[in-house]
């Protein structure tokens, strides 16, 4: 076996400290600093998601409420005027329960039948008026309503029997408000002689 020389000895020694002192060394600073030889796994924070509160939906104002000052005139009451000399009929249905119901008259004559509603307006305006029409019995296709107002006359011919139980526009009108205005209807409907019924029952006017 071959010998080492002392030099060689010497040599080999001092790779043996080197080699001690070095991993001594690592071993104190991994210890003094573990972040530095170790990879250290963070859990990063989940992004928080904040909704959008909903966007409001336009508001939608409220129908108006309907025009005060309506005023109805109905049959037999404060306003109304009848005259003829044919017979008048009653009906226990329409606005208070009653109506008039007369056979038509196909052309003016002496005698005819006619009624008229006299409004108390509570100011001068614009009024719609309307008319209403009993259930089941008007036949008519030419009631022909007369609206006398601001001093002159206009006419709103109506097909009665096209309507039941219900009110029927017959136009705005500009009314003054002073008295003797009125709706006038006949039984003279231009159709065939005491062939179709003519309804009468209350009428009213709307402020607009």
């Amino acid at each position: 076996m071959k010998r080492l020389s002392p030099a060689r000895i010497v040599s080999l020694g001092s790779i043996f400290w080197l080699v001690v002192l070095g991993c001594r060394t690592g071993d104190l600073i991994a210890r003094a600093n573990p972040t530095a030889t170790r990879t250290v796994t963070r859990t990063l924070p989940r992004p928080t998601f904040t909704p959008a509160p909903p966007t409001a939906l336009p508001t939608i104002p409220p129908p108006p409420p309907p025009p005060s000052g309506e005023v109805i005139v109905d049959d037999r009451g404060p306003g109304w005027r009848a005259g003829g000399v044919y017979a008048w009929h009653d009906a226990p249905v329409g606005i208070g329960n009653h109506s008039f119901w007369t056979l038509n008259n196909t052309y003016s004559s002496a005698g005819y039948n006619w009624a008229r509603w006299y409004p108390t307006l509570p100011a001068p305006g614009y009024y719609e008026v309307f008319a209403f029409l009993p259930d089941r019995i008007a036949t008519t296709l030419n009631a022909r309503y007369w609206i006398y107002h601001h001093s002159r006359y206009d006419l709103a011919p109506r097909a009665q029997g096209f309507y039941e139980n219900q009110w029927i526009s017959l136009g705005t009108y500009y009314f003054n408000a002073l008295g003797g205005e009125y709706v006038s209807l006949a039984d003279v409907t231009y159709e065939c002689y005491f062939c179709r019924v003519v309804a009468f029952d209350a009428v009213k006017f709307v402020p607009r």
